[in-house]
């Protein structure tokens, strides 16, 4: 009975594990479509390939989540990126050193 009792509760911490795995994968699944978005929009307009993000932030403003924050590309140019709305395009402005 003790065996039965130990094989049970290793399958709950298991399973409770997999839930925990595949909870976690919606909102990294939202934060590479925007992030894939940015990236392409970037590339596009501007011939920027994305090397990091700083200064991220993500705010609900009036019901939507806004994302803005500052892309850094490969070859050193800057961009301040906003979007309004999951799904709608970034506003992307160049990032002149007397304005950053």
């Amino acid at each position: 009975m003790y065996m039965f009792n130990q094989n049970r509760r290793s399958m709950a911490v298991t399973l409770g594990f997999i839930l925990l795995v595949v909870a976690s994968i919606g909102p990294l699944r939202a934060k590479d479509e925007w992030n894939g978005t940015l990236r392409q929009q970037l590339l596009n307009e501007h011939s920027c390939e994305l090397s990091f993000i700083t200064a991220l932030r993500e705010l609900e403003i009036k019901g939507h989540l806004v994302t803005e924050g500052r892309a850094h590309c490969k070859d050193k140019r800057l961009f301040n990126f906003a979007r309004q709305k999951p799904g709608s395009k970034f506003a992307i402005t160049a990032c002149k050193p007397d304005v950053c």
